[in-house]
């Protein structure tokens, strides 16, 4: 079990970054269909079974992408899940949030 510190955090931003960009999706698509945030495909999840406290893991990711801006938004990170601890969601620029009275998910820390 690898518990997920701040080397973890580093290693694993890096790896993203590593996976080759989307390419184009030309004339496999259908015409008329649009397929939103496309660039940020695959959906990118860090999971660890053990690992610091959320605000220390939200202090390392700010901490490597001030040290990294050349990172674009899209190549980090959808999820962090740690197990029984927190999870980290990068939520997307047109995201909206409802009210627990129209029967959404709420998720809490």
């Amino acid at each position: 079990m690898v518990k997920l510190m701040q080397r973890q955090y580093s290693q694993t931003q890096r790896t993203l970054v590593s996976l080759p960009p989307t390419k184009p999706l030309g004339d496999r698509v259908s015409p008329g269909l649009i397929i939103k945030n496309y660039a940020d495909w695959p959906y990118k999840i860090i999971y660890s079974s053990d690992g610091v406290d959320a605000s220390t893991a939200i202090n390392y990711l700010n901490s490597f992408y001030d040290s990294h801006p050349e990172i674009p938004i899209f190549r980090r990170p959808n999820l962090i899940h740690v197990a029984g601890k927190y999870v980290i969601g990068r939520i997307s620029s047109d995201a909206k949030v409802k009210s627990q009275a129209e029967n959404d998910l709420v998720i809490r820390s």
